[in-house]
């Protein structure tokens, strides 16, 4: 049976000192570090820095190959990028306040596809937004949960993560398709249930998904949603480590496989 296996790198900002950023900014081409300091915060540029370095140290981990040296271009007219030379590997990266992270898929070949996507489990949101973007199914579901707001950030995180996989993006309606966060705050990465794919979504491969909360040390840590599509008889393997010895000088792994 074919293997699939994804692996998974989440670094908390809090954990990467100044000499650590700086080593990153040496990793990233001179392109990316020229669209690191267009932006304007302080913040926004570590976030872009460490999430790019933690990519190509990730894919030179999954290849062999240099990180200096891998070079990108668009998949296709949607934008989702692609390693050059790599056309059965796919790689999806996320950045939001306080936290980075990769996944990377391999094993599946070129007809496999991930998507992650996090957010910061205590960021305050307006559940107006679920009656604008998402299915009406998990709009009640939302307001029926007794943490809302926590139920949003559970739903928006593996519906982002589906549309990243699919390659698609926000250009994807998101209420094309259902989707129903597992139960519990578990560490570790849970099945997700896709309820429903209508339209563009019904996806030429079935997708799964996955969901689990990292923690964050003084923070309350970040939500996150993992989506891969690929061929139905592979399993799925994932790989998940907190923290990147390179950047942090610490680290931590957890492994878990995840079957069917």
């Amino acid at each position: 049976m074919q293997q699939v296996r994804i692996s998974v790198g989440v670094v908390p900002l809090a954990q990467v000192d100044a000499p650590g950023e700086r080593w990153a900014q040496g990793l990233l081409s001179a392109e990316e570090r020229l669209r690191a300091d267009r932006r304007v915060r302080d913040s926004s540029r570590r976030e872009f820095t460490v999430a790019h370095a933690l990519k190509r140290l990730m894919l030179s981990e999954a290849t062999g190959a240099d990180p200096h040296s891998l070079r990108f271009a668009p998949r296709d007219s949607y934008g989702k990028p692609m390693l050059l030379g790599e056309p059965e590997l796919d790689f999806s990266l996320t950045h939001t306040a306080g936290a980075v992270a990769c996944a990377v898929v391999t094993g599946g070949g070129p007809d496999s596809g991930v998507g992650i996507d996090l957010e910061a489990a205590d960021r305050r949101i307006t559940l107006d937004l679920a009656d604008r973007f998402f299915a009406a199914d998990e709009t009640a579901w939302i307001r029926g949960q007794p943490q809302p707001e926590a139920a949003f950030l559970a739903v928006w995180t593996l519906k982002e993560a589906f549309v990243k996989a699919a390659g698609r993006g926000l250009a994807l309606g998101l209420t094309l398709f259902s989707v129903r966060p597992p139960p519990g705050e578990g560490t570790d990465p849970q099945p997700a249930p896709l309820l429903r794919q209508d339209g563009d979504a019904c996806l030429p491969h079935p997708v799964r998904l996955w969901q689990w909360v990292s923690p964050g040390g003084v923070s309350a840590g970040h939500r996150v949603g993992l989506a891969l599509t690929g061929p139905v008889a592979a399993t799925a393997e994932v790989t998940v480590r907190t923290g990147w010895p390179g950047l942090t000088r610490s680290g931590q792994g957890a492994r878990i496989e995840q079957k069917g």
